[in-house]
C-alpha cells in the first residue's frame, strides 16, 4: 500500500553508499504543500532515479550504492522506508579515485535569505584524472553528472504556483529554526524557488572535504 503524506510534511531522504570502506551519506529534505497519497511514486522513486541515472555512472567503480532510507521528520517522526535498487548498485568509473574525504560540493540556495536558507551536498568517489589543481575539470564526466543531478532535482522539485497533488519541493532544514533533531518544526524548512530562478543548486568546481569520511573515522 502506498504511503500517504498530509500537506506540509517534511521528509528526509538519506542516500547511503560505501567508498573505501567508509559509509557515505547524503541527506536531502523535501516538503509537500499539498497532501499526497503516494509518496513512493511522487518523491522517493524520482529522487532515486535522479541519483542512479546521473551520479552513479560517473562515480569511481569502488563506490557501492547500498540503499535510500526515507522518513517523515515534521511534524512528527515516521517509520523508515528503505528503498534498494538491486539492479543499480555499482558505480561505473573504473579509474583511480581521490581519497574518501575529498568531496564535490553542491551549494543549495533557497528563497529564505541568510545562512539558514542555504545548504550543501557533498558528493564523493571522484575520479582523480578528472581533477586539475584541486578543481573538477568542466569537461569531465563527473562535472557533467553533477550538473545533470542538480537539473533533475530542480526540474522535479521546484516551487510552483499553484502546487498540485503529487508536487514536492526540495529545500534545506535549518536546525537553528527547526530544532536540533527530529521531529523538526516545519518553520525550519525553506524551499528553492521556481525552475526559472538561477542558482538554486550550483556545483562548485573547487574540491571540498568531508573529514567524517576519512578512513579510520566514523562508520
Amino acid at each position: 500500500m502506498p504511503t500517504a503524506a498530509a500537506a506540509n510534511e517534511v521528509w528526509q531522504l538519506r542516500l547511503e553508499g560505501r567508498y573505501e570502506g567508509q559509509q557515505v551519506i547524503n541527506v536531502l529534505h523535501f516538503s509537500n504543500p499539498v497532501a499526497d497519497a503516494d509518496v513512493e511514486t511522487h518523491l522517493l522513486a524520482v529522487v532515486l532515479s535522479c541519483f542512479i541515472t546521473n551520479m552513479l555512472p560517473v562515480l569511481v567503480g569502488s563506490y557501492t550504492f547500498e540503499r535510500m532510507v526515507s522518513k517523515r521528520v515534521s511534524p512528527t517522526v515516521g517509520l523508515d522506508i528503505v528503498t534498494v535498487d538491486t539492479n543499480q548498485t555499482q558505480a561505473g568509473g573504473n579509474v583511480q579515485g581521490l581519497p574518501s574525504y575529498a568531496a564535490a560540493v553542491i551549494s543549495i540556495h533557497t528563497t529564505r535569505p541568510g545562512r539558514s536558507g542555504r545548504g550543501r551536498i557533498f558528493m564523493s568517489a571522484i575520479p582523480e584524472q578528472e581533477t586539475t589543481n584541486s578543481q573538477l575539470q568542466p569537461q569531465s564526466a563527473y562535472w557533467q553528472g553533477l550538473l545533470a543531478f542538480c537539473a533533475c532535482i530542480v526540474t522535479n522539485f521546484h516551487a510552483k504556483d499553484p502546487f498540485g497533488v503529487g508536487d514536492w519541493l526540495f529545500g534545506v532544514m535549518s536546525r537553528k529554526i527547526g530544532g536540533a533533531k527530529p521531529p523538526f518544526s516545519g518553520a525550519g524548512f525553506a524551499g528553492i524557488g521556481p525552475s526559472s530562478t538561477p542558482g538554486a543548486l550550483v556545483p562548485v568546481a573547487q574540491l571540498g572535504t568531508q573529514r567524517s569520511r576519512k578512513v579510520g573515522h566514523g562508520s
